[in-house]
């Protein structure tokens, strides 16, 4: 088996009317509702998209044995070059694939 990050990205929204003088005075007081209360904490039913990415996990610590005793220095660079730039193309992925999720 092979370990995997799960990353589940969740599009929560809600809409409501609030009386205020300006658009900036009613995002003014909805911080304030939401800062000092809970009437706007998000539940399951605000939830309007949901959408999950699997990537194989980025192993950031080395075997205790790396390379077998046969292996030879050149081969065992070429190893190393291998592992990290598959642990780059695995995190790159991931960062594009969050600003995607984000809408960047």
């Amino acid at each position: 088996m092979s370990k995997y990050t799960v990353t589940l990205t969740a599009t929560s929204v809600k809409t409501f009317d609030i009386e205020a003088h300006s658009g900036e005075e009613a995002i003014a007081i909805m911080n304030d509702i939401r800062d000092h209360t809970d009437m706007l904490n998000f539940t399951e039913a605000d939830v309007t998209d949901m959408i999950a990415a699997a990537e194989p996990a980025v192993n950031t610590i080395p075997p205790a044995e790396p390379y077998d005793d046969e292996d030879n220095e050149d081969e065992a660079i070429v190893d190393q070059i291998h592992t990290a730039a598959t642990d780059l193309r695995f995190s790159l992925q991931m960062l594009l694939d969050s600003i995607d999720a984000l809408g960047l």
